[in-house]
């Protein structure tokens, strides 16, 4: 885990990954002809990120940014089912405040889907 660089986080976190990005993974290593077990898996700086962004976004004809990603990685977490205390530990927030934020949005999310396909309401009594 390496810090980051600039910002308000100085210290590192583990990024856990889901099957397919594992299986991802497995077929970048395995086309890598001459690697070490010391070479960083990727060693990434913000700018490159943002370019690889701004190149997909292109050809999709969509603008992409890096925090809306992980807005939406957020609100998809909590519409799920999510734990908040889960959630915070994997944002890297010291405290809920942020967190409180994302889950009010997603709560919107669950009255809305209730008021469209409450049972009761549909009855007609």
């Amino acid at each position: 885990m390496l810090p980051h660089l600039r910002g308000r986080k100085t210290s590192g976190r583990i990024v856990y990954n889901g099957n397919q990005t594992r299986k991802d993974i497995w077929k970048y290593l395995a086309s890598i002809e001459d690697k070490s077990d010391d070479d960083i898996l990727f060693d990434m700086k913000a700018g490159t990120l943002k370019n690889i962004l701004r190149r997909l976004g292109n050809r999709c004809d969509v603008k992409v940014h890096a925090h809306k990603i992980r807005h939406t990685f957020v609100i998809n977490f909590l519409r799920n089912g999510g734990n908040v205390f889960e959630l915070q530990r994997l944002l890297g927030h010291s405290s809920l405040d942020m967190v409180r934020h994302y889950l009010n949005i997603a709560e919107s999310d669950t009255e809305n889907a209730h008021k469209k396909a409450s049972p009761v309401d549909r009855w007609g009594l």
